[in-house]
This record gives structure tokens, sequence and C-alpha cells, in this order.
């Protein structure tokens, strides 16, 4: 996953020099040989791509561009940088001057090329022997042989552009490139197809990078989450729980004094609210979950007042978000009997508990296409909870 810093590239003349590549989880890597101007793109968390094609440099052998497209846009404060003119006003002094630049460029591309002359061209073809044998057969009957050779070749093409253009934008060209055909007649022109080979990019999450480099890149291949239907945080344990001691803040909810000065039994009856508002969240990497929604099987840590002390208990697993809040009024109606002659004080109370504590699990990741992707994790869990209303009663004289 690119998340802060992404694929840099080091171009050469019409190719790719290298290729370097952070991951979120702190990687990096450099494949080919630094050489020349480079170009960096940083993507910001929940960015993806939504295209990409790796172009050859028109030889068919190494890597020539890296065109994408992300789900984000980037506007500029003063269009491209390119600047076309200067205007303004000058007497004794500058009274005013102005710069005017050209847009903020979102593709140079130069197309419907042709090549005017071609057909005027005679072709000048230096044969060269790349291998020489004779067989022969001095029998009656057909013999077969096998001939095997082979021949390293470099092809280059440039379309000739102002050098300050080119040093300032990253023209794209579109084009077929002239070529040689041996017919039975001799030698004739012809005008290729344009070359780049489009990718599927599955759910736009990147993984990684794969390829070969020596001192150019030979290959390059992205690789990517396919399309993704669920994405599930399931197994989850909480393995310092039973090393934690409990820290509850008790809050008063309401508190209040009956009197009974008759002969006889009086019944009171008690009601009181509390709003709370109990949180849990598993933190993961952020650029993932800002791309997938993930659901989360788990149990939540709870606190349990018991005669000697609070206690920590996970409660049974159920379905969340990664983010999980659950807001709610607790309610208490009780019957309070208050004997003849006697008062009773009642203070109603509740504790409140924060975690912050480390889990594991496993993610689960299902594609459209019913491939399934799994992993151990870990994270940290946080939450807040609540304990249930207590009520604590004082009976004493009048």
């Amino acid at each position: 996953s690119s998340e802060r810093h992404p694929p840099c590239s080091d171009r050469g003349e019409w190719q790719v020099k290298a290729v370097k590549v952070w991951l979120s989880d702190g990687r990096s890597e450099t494949f080919g040989q630094p050489a020349g101007r480079y170009k960096e793109y940083a993507f910001k968390s929940g960015e993806c791509f939504t295209s990409l094609s790796p172009w050859d440099n028109g030889e068919y052998r190494r890597l020539g561009a890296i065109k994408f497209k992300t789900n984000q846009e980037y506007p500029m404060d003063v269009g491209s940088g390119f600047c076309l003119g200067v205007e303004g006003g000058a007497g004794a002094g500058i009274t005013r001057i102005g710069f005017m630049f050209l847009n903020a460029v979102q593709t140079t591309v130069l197309t419907n090329v042709n090549y005017p002359t071609l057909h005027l061209l005679e072709p000048k073809v230096a044969v060269e022997e790349i291998k020489s044998m004779t067989y022969t057969n001095d029998t009656s009957a057909n013999q077969q042989q096998t001939v095997e050779t082979s021949k390293k070749v470099t092809k280059t093409s440039s379309w000739s552009m102002s050098n300050s253009f080119t040093a300032t934008f990253s023209v794209e060209v579109k084009a077929g490139i002239p070529g040689i055909v041996d017919l039975s007649t001799g030698f004739s022109v012809s005008v290729g197809t344009e070359s780049k080979y489009p990718m599927d990019v599955g759910s736009g999450f990147c993984l990684g990078v794969a390829g070969r480099a020596g001192a150019d890149i030979v290959r390059i291949g992205f690789v990517f989450l396919n399309p993704v239907q669920t994405t599930v945080l399931t197994n989850v344990n909480y393995p310092t729980l039973h090393l934690l001691e409990p820290k509850v803040a008790v809050e008063e909810i309401k508190s209040m004094t009956y009197t009974n000065d008759t002969s006889a039994n009086q019944q009171q009856t008690v009601e009181t609210s509390k709003k709370v508002t109990k949180t849990s969240s598993w933190s993961m990497s952020n650029s993932f979950t800002a791309t997938f929604s993930v659901e989360v099987k788990a149990g939540i840590p709870g606190i349990v007042d018991l005669s000697t002390g609070f206690s920590v208990s996970v409660g049974t697993e159920s379905s969340y978000s990664h983010e999980h809040t659950d807001e709610r009024t607790e309610t208490l109606t009780f019957p309070l009997d208050v004997p003849p002659k006697k008062k009773v004080d009642v203070d109603i109370t509740i504790g409140r508990a924060a975690f912050d504590l480390p889990y594991t699990g496993t993610l689960k990741i299902t594609c459209k296409n019913g491939s399934v992707l799994q992993y151990e994790t870990n994270g940290q869990y946080q939450g807040i909870t609540y304990t249930d209303i207590k009520v604590n009663t004082k009976e004493s004289d009048l």
C-alpha cells in the first residue's frame, strides 16, 4: 500500500532508469540504477489508483513510462509554472509587471503524428550477417535440420521538441514508429501501431511492485488487490486483558433522603436515568480503512461491579464497524420501603472505565471473484464502557 511516499522514478533518455517504491509499513526498495532527473508522487491517505498503464520505450524491451490516475484531484495556484511571457508598464522605472503562465497542465500529448516524406524514403538497410552455415545430404532420403540463432538489437525513437518545453512537461507521444519490412521485392517502409499496456487495477489498492531490473527497468508490474466484496476482522483476542487492573471512575447520578415519622411503613418509588455513550475502536492502517469498510466480529471488554470490587470481562461476540459508538439512556425504577420512625439515604452511582490495550486477530478479505486473502494482524483496542447502575441505601433512626 503506498501511502506517504509512492513510486519515484529516474528517467533516462526515452526510458525509465529506476523506480523507487515506499510502502506504508516503512519498507522501501529501488529497482534499476538511478540517473538524471526524477519524478516523485506521494499518495494521500485513502488515495487509490483508478487506472495504470506501463508504456515501453519503443523497442519493446524496456520501461519507457508509467501513466496512472487516482481518485484525488490536485489543483495548482500558479498554473503549470510555464511562463509564456511578461506584460506591464514602465517609464523610468517599472510601474507594473505581470507574468503570464500557462494554466495547470493535465496532459501533454503529441498525437496525429504523420511523416509526410515517408513515402519518398528509399530505405538504406545495412545487412549484417548473423550466421552462415552449409548443410549437405549425400543420401537418397530427405534430411531435416533445425537452425537456431539469436541477435541482441537496440531500437531507438525520438521526436524533437523545444528543450525548455520537454524539460518542464512530461510529453506523451501517441504515434506509430517507422520500421522496415523485408519483402521479396526488396525493403519497404511501414509505420507500426502505438504500444501501451493497460492494467487491471482491481480495487485500486496497491499491494506492491514486482519486476526485474539491472542498469535499466527490464519489466515492471504493480500488484493490486482484486475488487473487494467483504473485509472482516475476526478471531479477536486481547492478550494482556488478564493483567489489567480496571480503573473505574464512579459518577454519582442521584442522591436523596426519604423520612417516615409515622407509625406505619411507607413505600416510595425511586426513578433515575443516565445518558451514556460507549465507544469501541480497533486500530488499522488509515489507508486501508479509508478504502474499505471493515466489519469487526469480536467481543467487547467490559466492567462488572462485584461485591469484592470491579472485574474485567469480554462480552459475547457480535458484529461492529471498526469504529463503533453505542449511545443509549440507562434507566432505573425500583420500590423503596421506609420503616416507621426511620430515614433512608439513597445514593445512585455508575462506573465509567476506559480501555487501551493491544489486540490480535485475523483479517479476512473476500474478493468479488471468490478469492480470499487472509492474514494475521494486530493493533490497539480503545474503548469507553460503563457498569450497570448501582443503588446504595443506608437506614437510620430519626
